[in-house]
């Protein structure tokens, strides 16, 4: 298909537009004409053309339709990263002094004032992002304010007031045994699990709706998945499986991917298919990569070593006595032969097998790299040789990925029935703005929160569970920091940002045999990862598809650029995005009946993560497994989970360390977490 003409910009500013009600009745879900409109200093989108008036009237309109039975999620106005809704230009940097280390992978979450709840992968905040001429200083993130528009007022009446100190000599009294912080995947599996085990629990939340980078959100009729589109570890025995069977919980309706992902490596071949029968995918390999099989049987040998190990349920990196002796319980003569490869790359395996020589050794590394980067966000010469060959048979039965029926959202509903189910409570739209650890041994800690547009709260439980990125810690603990952890997290490597590109396109424009998951290896602005829904899967229409498309990009220089530098970047990406669309499905601009694209600077706002950082701290061999950050912290009751705490990276791998941190913080009560 010919490359249609590139849309215009209109010179309008979203501060003269009309606010638009995502989920109005009104909004068209049909094909129309579109124009491009400037939304905010930072989005750029296609709106239907239409008259000023009709499209005033839709736009103001309060009706909401959410997909959720949940009215906590609010998804019919939910905020895109980057969207409508988008950035409310703000100048909250004040606070950007207190962010000192957040410049670690996805691993910071900046709050208004200070750190907020969040998810494991950075729960949604729905707080604003400064404008460009409040940019960062070189060692500080912007710190956005919460944005009035984006969420109504709560009502305070039915909300406690601020715990008032207690008298001197006397203990304060506990709010809960524990309180988890940030309702993402790990927040919601670590919140469930205690509950079940007899625990009050609190769960906190900043943002008006749980999930994280596994939420979703609404565009007229368009449901789209924020960031994760694919679920690993709802087959039989699999993490997410054996979760909500230990919870009493039927696990989201999904589907199995076959095949789990189409790659194009854009040099003129056919596009490698990853299939999920094991004999199909081995013909398949052997095909598009001849002579690589020992690579491939070495990455077999470690995954059955791996998920051995792994199905002991071993803590890494052990800190106590009674984390040895489950770690050591854990290892067999499988892990202990494929130990030797503990800081091998998968590069290095490539090497050693012998399968990095010639065209097809080469093909091969530019298949890994795009592979890994999903996974690890690294790629074949940074990624772990014992991670690296694990994920890359996860597609393969009995193992497998899969497609949630709704949205992504649905995994989080399930995990919050559970939660409920068990006594557990969940508090949406509470912020956390500092910790306080006990001032003596057997005290409890302290937490100061924020409700959204209200007072503050003061909380006490024994212990804390922080899913937030681990360099939250700095300024939630300022000086209360111990020196030398401190040192180690501002340490932590920077991660990448990434640009995401939300669309929805007639079905019909598509090629017939469209896989829902698909790679592109493509220059500018990067390699594309790709996910259409399927008809009838409940995000868009009959007869339409939603189309995300996703690649790395680094993160900090977009809150350096100026109004017009970042306008101007945004619309090149945007551009190069949709021409990568047009080379791998023949979508043209002129096809698009929804577009938008959120750049680092909405996933700020998103997420609440410093420069909108993505994903967990990757899993270099240098950081993964043994050399990771411990879930046991050096300060008593104070634990971390999430993407940065092993086994990292994606819901099966963010609920497996949630797993962990409740089996230890379990053990030292004296009481024993085992799944089935």
């Amino acid at each position: 298909m010919a490359a249609s003409k590139r849309l215009p910009v209109a010179a309008r500013t979203w501060s003269s537009l009309p606010k638009p009600s995502l989920g109005s009745s009104r909004w068209p879900a049909s094909p129309q004409r579109y124009k491009a409109v400037r939304q905010t200093p930072f989005d750029l989108a296609l709106f239907p053309s239409r008259s000023s008036s009709d499209q005033r009237r839709s736009m103001d309109s309060g009706t909401t339709d959410s997909a959720s039975s949940n009215p906590h999620h609010a998804q019919a106005g939910a905020p895109s990263p980057d969207g409508p809704n988008g950035a409310s230009a703000n100048r909250a940097s004040a606070n950007a002094s207190s962010t000192s280390g957040a410049g670690s992978p996805g691993t910071s979450l900046h709050r208004a004032g200070a750190w907020g709840a969040s998810a494991m992968g950075g729960a949604p905040q729905g707080s604003g992002v400064p404008e460009p001429e409040t940019a960062p200083a070189p060692e500080a993130a912007p710190v956005p304010a919460a944005d009035p528009t984006l969420d109504p007022a709560p009502d305070l009446s039915a909300a406690p007031d601020p715990v008032a100190a207690p008298a001197s000599g006397a203990t304060p009294a506990l709010d809960a045994d524990v309180i988890v912080v940030g309702a993402g995947i790990a927040g919601l599996t670590a919140a469930a699990l205690l509950a079940h085990a007899g625990l009050q629990v609190i769960l906190l939340e900043a943002h008006r709706q749980s999930g994280g980078c596994a939420g979703t959100f609404r565009r007229g009729a368009y449901v789209f998945d924020v960031g994760a589109t694919q679920v690993a570890g709802l087959e039989p025995g699999g993490i997410h499986e054996r979760l909500f069977r230990h919870l009493g919980e039927a696990p989201p309706a999904a589907e199995p991917l076959n095949p789990g992902c189409v790659v194009d490596l854009a040099d003129g071949r056919e596009p490698v298919r990853i299939w999920r029968d094991s004999a199909r995918w081995r013909l398949e390999r052997q095909r598009q990569f001849p002579g690589t099989e020992p690579f491939w049987q070495a990455c077999a040998l470690l995954h059955r070593s791996s998920w051995a190990f792994a199905g002991r349920q071993p803590v890494l990196p052990a800190r106590s006595l009674a984390d040895w002796r489950r770690l050591l319980a854990a290892l067999g003569p499988g892990s202990l032969a494929s130990g030797l490869l503990v800081g091998a790359s998968m590069a290095d395996l490539q090497r050693l097998c012998g399968a990095s020589h010639g065209e097809s050794g080469q093909r091969l590394r530019r298949f890994l790299d795009l592979q890994l980067r999903l996974y690890s966000q690294q790629p074949a010469d940074r990624t772990a040789a014992l991670y690296g060959a694990t994920v890359l048979q996860m597609v393969q039965e009995p193992l497998g990925l899969w497609h949630p029926q709704g949205s992504m959202q649905s995994l989080s509903s399930a995990m919050e029935r559970a939660l409920a189910r068990h006594g557990g409570q969940l508090r949406l739209g509470h912020r956390l703005e500092a910790l306080r650890p006990p001032p003596r041994p057997g005290e409890s800690w302290g937490l100061e929160v924020r409700q959204r547009g209200g007072r503050p709260q003061a909380l006490r439980a024994r212990e804390v569970v922080l899913t937030l990125p681990p360099q939250t810690l700095e300024p939630l603990l300022g000086d209360q920091l111990p020196a030398g952890y401190r040192r180690r997290l501002q340490a932590l490597e920077e991660p990448s940002g990434a640009l995401v590109f939300y669309g929805a396109v007639r079905r019909e424009r598509l090629p017939a045999d469209c896989s829902p998951h698909l790679q592109l290896d493509w220059a500018d602005p990067g390699p594309l990862f790709v996910s259409v829904s399927r008809e009838g899967d409940g995000r868009a229409p009959r007869g339409q598809a939603t189309v995300i498309a996703s690649v790395f990009t680094p993160a900090r220089p977009w809150f350096s650029l100026e109004r017009q530098s970042y306008e101007t970047r945004k619309r090149a990406a945007l551009a190069g995005i949709q021409a990568g669309l047009e080379r791998l499905l023949g979508v043209g601009d002129g096809d698009w009946t929804w577009a938008e694209l959120a750049t680092p600077r909405g996933w700020a706002r998103w997420t609440g993560r410093p420069f909108g950082y993505v994903g967990g701290l990757g899993q270099a061999p240098w950081r993964f497994g043994p050399f990771g950050l411990a879930s046991r912290t050096p300060l008593a009751g104070l634990w971390l989970g999430g993407d940065a705490i092993h086994p990292g990276e994606g819901t099966a791998g963010v609920s497996q360390s949630a797993l962990m941190v409740c089996q230890q913080l379990l053990k030292d009560r004296g009481l024993e977490l085992e799944l089935a």
